[in-house]
């Protein structure tokens, strides 16, 4: 039999095939990758956009303020904060003005990386131990108990904190250090008295009488009619008899 009459079995060229499945899967990658970053470069000109259009009014809303440049500068610093974006930072004027606006956008983003963009060293690192304390102690706040041993640097700041709470004095607030924490002082003090004004404004027993008045005039606050004579208590005042017993105020 001649050896040409033997089947042949052809075999395939392997090498060429795997270099072109490689550079197939290469491409596929390249494609993806230039789809995720046109996709994010799209998603980062629309908030771009939205902010230039946030930090217009802004300023137009400032013209009208007593004092324009403050108000711009916290609109800005807000808007930056907000959007964790250090590139709005850069809109504001001053190096002083910028790195406080870095700061607000650290403690926003709760992100020390930020801080980083900080011109004065110091004020970097306050900003990176301020920002890893509250990370670090989500679960366990900070108090003035504990941060000698793990925030020093806060320990006036927080005994402040723990004090205006404690008066309701919110010039205290004022002399916290800590951008954060004097913010949040601020809005703790501004709660409480508003709760307090309401407990007072408040007419439980809906005798016509707040709570405040009713301590004023002696009455009970939770009996309509504290003498039990058939008129209720702020009707009595108002008329100016003594809503306690009998005769005038």
């Amino acid at each position: 039999m001649d050896l040409n009459d033997y089947p042949t079995t052809k075999s395939i060229p392997w090498k060429p095939v795997a270099i072109g499945a490689a550079g197939l899967v290469v491409v596929i990658v390249l494609i993806v990758v230039i789809v995720r970053w046109v996709k994010g470069d799209a998603q980062m000109e629309a908030l771009e956009e939205i902010v230039q259009e946030q930090v217009s009014d802004s300023i137009d809303r400032c013209e009208s303020a007593l004092d324009p440049e403050d108000c711009r500068q916290a609109e800005i610093t807000d808007l930056a904060a907000e959007h964790e974006s250090v590139e709005t930072c850069e809109l504001l004027e001053t190096v002083e003005e910028r790195d406080n606006c870095y700061w607000a956008v650290a403690r926003a983003a709760s992100d020390a990386s930020y801080c980083s963009a900080i011109s004065v060293s110091e004020d970097a690192e306050r900003c990176t131990a301020g920002i890893e304390a509250r990370t670090a102690t989500r679960e366990d706040p900070l108090s003035v108990s504990n941060c000698e041993e793990r925030a020093p640097e806060l320990c006036d700041d927080l005994r402040l904190y723990a004090q205006a709470k404690a008066t309701l004095d919110a010039l205290l607030c004022q002399e916290i250090v800590d951008g954060d924490m004097r913010e949040n002082c601020k809005e703790t003090v501004s709660d409480k008295l508003a709760l307090m004004q309401a407990k007072e404004e408040a007419d439980l027993d809906e005798d016509g009488l707040t709570a405040a008045q009713e301590t004023t005039y002696g009455t009970d606050p939770e009996n309509p009619d504290t003498d039990e004579d058939g008129y209720l208590d702020g009707a009595e005042v108002s008329a100016g008899y003594n809503p306690l017993g009998s005769g005038r105020l």
